[in-house]
C-alpha cells in the first residue's frame, strides 16, 4: 500500500520526490499491520519533501532482530522550520493499530494481556 501511495505522490511531485527503500533485510513474509507504513510515508512527504523547493529523499529502512521488525522512515527537515502544523492524527492512529495488533497477538498465543 505504501508503494502505491509513493507512486501517486511521484505523479504529483515528479523528480522532487525520491524514496530510498532499504528493506532487503526484512523477511518477505514479515507481518506488518496494514496502514502502518503508509501514514508515516505520507507525513514524511507532506512535512519533509513538499516544503523543500528542490524536494528530497525519504528513506524507509527495515530490519529483523530478535524476532521483532523495526521500520524507520526518515525525511529531510528544513533549516527554517515548517509553517505546517500537524494534528498528530496519523501517529495516534498508528499507536492504536499497534495496540490492537499486539492485543490480538497476545490473545492468540494464550499470553496474558496486561
Amino acid at each position: 500500500m505504501a508503494r502505491t501511495y509513493q507512486r501517486i505522490e511521484h505523479l504529483r511531485l515528479g523528480e522532487r520526490l525520491k524514496v530510498d527503500w532499504q528493506i532487503e533485510m526484512l523477511p518477505r513474509l514479515a507481518l506488518v499491520p496494514g496502514l502502518l507504513l503508509q501514514p508515516l510515508l505520507e507525513n514524511a512527504i507532506y512535512h519533509g519533501i513538499e516544503p523543500q523547493p528542490g524536494g528530497g529523499t525519504v528513506s524507509v529502512s527495515g530490519e529483523l532482530s530478535g524476532g521483532l521488525v523495526t521500520i524507520v522512515v526518515r525525511n529531510p527537515v528544513s533549516e527554517k522550520g515548517s509553517d505546517r502544523e500537524g494534528n498528530q492524527l496519523a501517529l495516534a492512529n498508528i499507536r492504536e493499530r499497534l495496540a490492537l495488533v499486539t492485543a490480538i497477538a497476545h490473545r492468540q498465543s494464550g499470553a496474558l494481556w496486561r
